[in-house]
C-alpha cells in the first residue's frame, strides 16, 4: 500500500486552539479507522425503517432464505388450495388411488438431457395410495400454522412478562419470576403431551394455541436478563431525565435494544416449535387423521423406512428447510435492527481490495491521510524537509535525538533495545475498502525504559501495539518488522504466539473492570495465567501469585487473592491486573492507559507502583496515553502519533520543553493546567473563569441542599448504602460551582438526586422551586424542565438504536414544545450551537467520535433551556485536545445561555478552568467549600491538600519536585 509524504503546505493557526480549524476532534482521519470503524453512510431523508430494510437486503444469506421460504409457502399455499386460495394439483390429501408404479416410488425425475420430467405421484404413493405430494402440502400447511401460532403467541407472552418483571423489579418481579420457575419446573414434554391428550384430534389452530403456553418461558427469563441490564444505562437515565414515561422508556429505548436476543430466540423458539409439533405427532399426541402434519407423516411411516424411505424424504427435506429458512431470516432481521452490526468479510474479499488498491497505486484512505496530515502541519514547522523527507537525521534516526544535549537530558551507556519495531503498518478492510491505523511506525525500546506513545484516540498507539502480540480484530492486517530480542514477531502463527504472550510480552489493559473475568477470583485469574505457562502444582502457584501481589503492594493480599474483581476498588483491580501481566518476569510490558479511569490519588499510587516496579524487574515498558501529566511522570522517551504516523520522538525533556512538530504542540497547549500560584491583582475568582458570567444571588437560588442525605435502598441481601449524609450547598443562578473529589466520595449521588434520580432520605433539596423530596412523578415532571444532564461516558448515555437528531429532540417531543418541521429546526439550531453540522442529525452515536458525542449530549442538554445544568465529569473520557474544545464550547454556551451549572470532577485543573466555586467531598461529607482560588491556593482540609498534590503536571522537572517531596524519593 502506498504511503504518504508530508507536505510542506501549513495551515494558518493551531487547530482547536488559535482559530483555524475548530474542533480538532473533527480531524479524525482514515487512520483511525480501527475495530470500531465505519463508512459512514448518506441516509439523509430516510426513516428507520427504510434504513433497517436497506440492512436486510445487503444480507444476501436473509434475502436468500427469504426467498427460498417465499417459494415454500407458495407452493404450500397454492397446490392444493389453503382456504380460500384454490389449487392447481388434481390430486387431494385424503382419497387413495390405484399404485401407478410399483411400490408407489415417486414419479419425479431431473435429466441433464431431457430436463423435469413429472408423473401422475411426483412425490410417490403410501402402501395404500395416498398421494404423497398431497399429504406433504398439506402437511406443511398445518405444522407452519402451529409454528407461527407457537412463534409469535409465545414470543409475545415471553416479551410482555419479562420486560414487565425486569423493568418494574420489586415484588412484580419476585411473582412473575417465581410462576416463570415452577413453569420451568415441569419438562416441557409432559407439559405438551397433557395439553397434546387434552385437544387430542383438534385443529392445527387449537394445538398450537395450546402449545405457546409451553413455550413462552426461556423468552421471559431472556428478556428479563436484558432488561434489568438495559434499564440501569445512562440513557434510559437520560430518557427519565427528559420526562418520558415508563411505557415510553420501555416501547422507545429498552425494547429496541433488546430486540437482537428476541429476535434470535424467537426464530429458535420458531424451529423448535415445528419439531415439538413433530415430536407430538410421532407420539400420538398431535393432529390425528383425517387431517395430516408433517410430524404426522414422519411418525405414519416410520415402520416402513426401509422399504420405503421416500416416505420421509419430503416430510423432513421441508421440516429441515423451513427451520433454517427461519433461522437465516433471524439472523438477518437481528444483524438489519442493530445499526453497529458488521460483517467480517472474508479473506478473499480482504485480498481482491489490497490488489485493487496496489494497481490503483493508492486507495481513497491514503487521500484521507493526506488531508489528516496537511491539516496539523503548521505554517513555519514543516514536518520534514523541503523534499517531504519525514523529520529525523538522513540515517532515519527519530527526531529529537540529536538535540537531546540541549536540555540537559543524562546520557548514560544505552543498553541494548528489546524491542525494536521498523516500518510497522496496520491496517483494516472496511465497507470494501483497506483504512490504514498505523503507517510507517518505527521505536526501540530498551531494558528499564519507558516509552510513551502519546495521542488522541484513532492515532494508531493502541493498534499499533496490539499488532505486536496478534490482539487485531480478524479485518486487520499487519506488515513491517517488530523484532522481540532479535526474534520476529510479525508473521507468527497464533500458536507460536501464545507462547509469548505472557511469558515475554504483557499487557496491562485500560480498564481492570472489564479485563478480569467478574466471576474468577484474582487469585485464580493469576493462578491460571502461572500454570499455562509453567509446570508449577496449584500450591506453588498460589504462593507465587502471593508473592506477585505482595509485589504490587495490594493491601492484605492473603485475605484479598480470593476476592472477586467486584469486591476491590479501582486501584486495587489495577494493581491485580499488574500482579497478572508480571507473573513470568517479562521482557515487554505495554500498558494501554493504565490509568485513565482512577482518580488522581490512586493515579499516583498506580504510577508510584510502575516506577517502582521497572526497577525491580527491568523490564521494558511501552506506555499508552494522551494524558501527558502521567507521560511527564513516568516517560524517559516519547512517540506522539497523529493519524496513524509517528510525527515526533525524542527524549521526555525535549518533548516537553523544546516540541517542534505543530500537533505536538498543539497536543502540550490543550493539556489543563492546575495553576497552584496566585495571580496578582486577580479576583478572587481565577483567570480562567474570566468567561462566566456573574452569579445572581438577588434571587432564589436555584438549587439548594439543606442537611441533605441520600442512600441507596436495600435490594435483597443487599443492606442500604448512605452515600451522602448531612450534605449542605447552593447554587445561585448563572453560577458555576465544581464539585470535586475521589470515586466513591458521593458526588456523582449528589448530582442524580439532583435530577430526580435518588430520592432524597431526610434533608431538603431544592430545584428550579420544586421541593425534590417526597415530589410525586407529575411534580418530578415539571421540575426536570428546568434542569438537564450531561453523563460521563458520552457512548454510553446516548440510545444506541436512536440516530442523534431524535435524541437531540426527544425532550422537545416529550414536553409538548415542538413537532414536526419546526422540531426539525430546533435540532439543527442546537446541532449549530454546539458547532455540529445538522447534516449529523440521521447518524448514530457509534459513527460519532468521542468529542462528538459529548456535543451530542449537551444539545440535548440544553434543548429545554435549562436553569441548573448537572456536568457529570463531562470531559474524563476525552482527550486532551478534544477536552479543551469541549471546554471552550462549555463556556461559550454558559455564557449565551446563562445557565447554573454544578460541574463534577476529579479533574480539579478542569474545575479550575469553568468554576466559580469549589465544593470538595470525602466520604459522602461536604469537607470545605468556598471561591476556586481560596480551595486551591489556601485549602484548610488535608484531604483537599492530598488532592492538590495528587494531580500530575506536564512538566518533567516540576513533577519530579513534586515527586520527591511527597514520597522522599527522586
Amino acid at each position: 500500500m502506498s504511503g504518504h509524504t508530508a507536505s510542506d503546505r501549513q495551515p494558518d493557526a493551531l487547530p482547536g486552539l488559535t482559530g483555524g480549524i475548530a474542533d480538532p476532534d473533527s480531524l479524525t482521519g482514515a487512520a483511525g479507522a480501527g475495530e470500531n470503524a465505519i463508512e459512514l453512510k448518506a441516509t439523509e431523508g430516510l426513516s428507520q425503517g427504510q434504513i433497517v430494510r436497506r440492512r436486510f437486503v445487503r444480507h444476501r444469506g436473509a434475502m436468500a432464505a427469504m426467498a427460498v421460504l417465499a417459494l415454500l409457502v407458495i407452493l404450500i399455499t397454492t397446490s392444493i388450495g389453503w382456504g380460500p386460495i384454490p389449487g392447481w394439483w388434481n390430486k387431494n390429501y385424503w382419497s387413495t388411488y390405484p399404485i401407478a408404479v410399483a411400490g408407489g416410488r415417486p414419479t419425479l425425475s431431473v435429466s441433464l438431457t431431457g430436463g423435469i420430467q413429472i408423473g401422475e405421484h411426483p412425490f410417490g404413493q403410501d402402501t395404500i395410495g395416498h398421494d404423497m405430494f398431497a399429504m406433504t402440502m398439506r402437511g406443511a400447511q398445518q405444522s407452519l400454522t402451529v409454528m407461527i401460532l407457537i412463534g409469535v403467541l409465545a414470543t409475545l407472552i415471553g416479551v410482555l412478562v419479562g420486560a414487565t418483571a425486569g423493568f418494574f423489579r420489586g415484588k412484580v418481579d419476585t411473582a412473575l419470576m417465581r410462576f416463570t420457575d415452577m413453569m420451568i419446573a415441569i419438562p416441557v414434554m409432559v407439559i405438551g403431551l397433557v395439553l397434546g391428550h387434552w385437544v387430542n384430534g383438534a385443529s392445527a389452530v387449537t394445538l398450537g394455541l395450546a402449545l405457546a403456553f409451553v413455550e413462552w418461558m426461556a423468552m421471559s427469563r431472556l428478556v428479563r436478563a436484558e432488561f434489568l441490564t438495559l434499564r440501569e444505562r445512562e440513557f434510559v437515565e437520560a430518557a427519565r431525565v427528559a420526562g418520558a414515561s415508563s411505557p415510553r422508556i420501555i416501547v422507545r429505548h429498552i425494547l429496541p435494544n433488546a430486540v437482537g436476543v428476541i429476535i434470535v430466540n424467537a426464530t429458535l423458539l420458531m424451529s423448535a416449535a415445528i419439531l415439538l409439533e413433530t415430536a407430538l405427532s410421532y407420539l400420538g399426541f398431535g393432529i390425528h387423521f383425517p387431517d395430516i402434519s408433517l410430524g404426522n407423516l414422519v411418525s405414519e411411516y416410520q415402520s416402513a423406512f426401509a422399504q420405503r424411505p421416500w416416505l420421509f424424504w419430503w416430510p423432513g427435506f421441508f421440516i429441515i428447510a423451513i427451520a433454517l429458512c427461519v433461522n437465516f431470516i433471524g439472523d438477518g432481521l437481528r444483524d438489519a435492527f442493530d445499526p453497529r452490526q458488521r460483517r467480517i468479510p472474508s479473506k478473499r474479499k480482504m485480498d481482491r481490495a489490497a490488489r485493487k488498491a496496489a494497481d490503483s497505486g493508492s486507495s481513497p484512505a491514503d487521500a484521507a491521510v493526506a488531508a489528516a496530515l496537511d491539516a496539523v502541519e503548521v505554517q513555519g514547522e514543516p514536518a520534514g524537509d523541503a523534499q517531504g523527507e519525514p523529520a529525523g537525521d538522513a540515517q532515519g534516526e527519530p527526531a529529537g535525538d540529536a538535540q537531546d544535549e540541549l536540555v540537559g537530558e543524562p546520557q548514560g551507556e544505552p543498553s541494548e533495545p528489546i524491542l525494536t519495531v521498523n516500518g510497522l503498518n496496520v491496517d483494516f478492510y472496511v465497507e470494501g475498502e483497506w483504512f490504514p491505523a498505523a503507517i510507517d511506525v518505527s521505536y526501540e525500546v530498551r531494558r528499564g525504559e519507558v516509552l510513551a506513545i502519546v495521542g488522541e484516540s484513532g492515532s494508531g498507539k493502541t493498534q499499533s501495539s496490539m499488532a505486536l502480540i496478534g490482539l487485531l480484530p480478524l479485518n486487520a492486517r499487519v506488515s513491517g518488522s517488530a523484532r522481540l530480542s532479535g526474534q520476529e514477531l510479525i508473521g507468527l502463527r497464533q500458536t507460536e504466539l501464545q507462547e509469548i504472550r505472557g511469558a515475554q510480552v504483557a499487557m496491562v489493559f485500560q480498564e481492570p473492570m472489564t479485563a478480569l473475568n467478574p466471576v474468577y477470583t484474582i487469585g485464580f485469574q493469576i493462578i491460571e495465567t502461572i500454570r499455562a505457562h509453567t509446570a508449577m502444582g496449584p500450591k506453588q502457584a498460589r504462593a507465587r501469585a502471593l508473592e506477585l501481589l505482595k509485589l504490587v503492594d495490594m493491601p492484605d493480599p492473603e485475605t484479598r487473592i480470593d476476592y472477586y474483581p467486584h469486591q476491590l476498588s479501582g486501584g486495587q483491580r489495577q494493581r491485580a491486573m499488574i500482579a497478572q501481566a508480571l507473573v513470568l518476569d517479562p521482557k515487554l510490558l505495554i500498558a494501554d492507559e493504565p490509568t485513565t479511569a482512577l482518580d488522581v490519588t490512586v493515579q499516583a499510587e498506580i504510577l508510584a507502583l510502575m516506577r517502582d516496579l521497572r526497577q525491580r524487574i527491568d523490564s521494558g515498558i511501552i506506555l499508552i496515553t494522551h494524558d501527558m501529566g502521567v507521560v511527564a511522570d513516568m516517560a524517559d522517551r516519547i512517540c506522539v502519533m497523529k493519524d496513524g504516523r509517528i510525527v515526533e520522538t525524542g527524549r521526555s525533556r525535549q518533548i516537553f520543553y523544546d516540541p517542534r512538530h505543530p500537533y505536538t504542540k498543539l497536543l502540550l497547549a490543550a493539556v489543563p493546567k492546575l495553576e497552584l500560584e496566585p495571580v496578582p491583582d486577580a479576583a478572587s475568582s481565577p483567570p480562567s473563569t474570566e468567561s462566566s458570567i456573574e452569579a445572581d444571588w438577588s434571587g432564589e437560588p436555584v438549587m439548594a441542599a439543606e442537611h441533605l442525605t441520600l442512600e441507596y435502598p436495600r435490594r435483597g441481601r443487599t443492606p442500604a448504602f448512605r452515600a451522602v449524609e448531612d450534605f449542605n450547598l447552593t447554587i445561585a443562578p448563572g453560577e458555576v460551582v465544581g464539585l470535586v473529589g475521589e470515586s466513591g466520595s458521593g458526588k456523582s449521588t449528589v448530582g442524580r438526586a439532583v435530577v430526580g434520580l435518588l430520592p432524597a432520605r431526610s434533608g431538603s433539596i431544592k430545584v428550579a422551586g420544586y421541593e425534590l423530596n417526597g415530589i410525586d412523578s407529575a411534580g418530578l415532571r415539571q421540575a426536570r424542565e428546568g434542569v438537564s444532564i450531561v453523563f460521563q461516558d458520552p457512548g454510553s448515555s446516548l440510545n444506541p438504536r436512536l440516530p442523534i437528531g431524535q435524541s437531540i429532540g426527544e425532550p422537545l417531543v416529550l414536553h409538548g414544545l415542538a413537532k414536526g418541521k419546526e422540531l426539525n429546526a430546533r435540532v439543527a439550531d442546537l446541532l449549530e450551537q454546539v458547532q455540529l453540522p445538522a447534516s449529523l442529525r440521521n447518524r448514530y452515536p457509534h459513527e460519532l467520535s468521542g468529542g462528538q458525542r459529548q456535543r451530542v449530549g449537551i444539545a440535548r442538554a440544553l434543548a429545554l433551556e435549562p436553569k441548573l445544568l448537572i456536568a457529570d465529569e463531562p470531559t474524563s473520557a476525552l482527550d486532551v485536545s478534544v477536552q479543551a474544545t469541549v471546554l471552550r464550547l462549555f463556556s461559550e454556551l454558559q455564557r449565551e445561555h446563562r445557565f447554573a451549572c454544578l460541574f463534577i470532577s476529579h479533574d480539579l485543573a478542569v474545575v479550575q478552568q469553568v468554576a466559580s466555586r469549589i465544593a470538595v467531598m470525602s466520604k459522602g461529607h461536604l469537607v470545605e467549600s468556598g471561591s476556586a482560588e481560596e480551595i486551591l491556593l489556601h485549602p484548610r482540609e488535608q484531604y483537599t491538600r492530598d488532592l492538590i498534590a495528587a494531580v500530575p503536571v506536564p512538566d518533567p522537572d516540576l513533577q519530579a519536585i513534586r515527586r520527591e517531596a511527597l514520597t522522599g524519593t527522586d
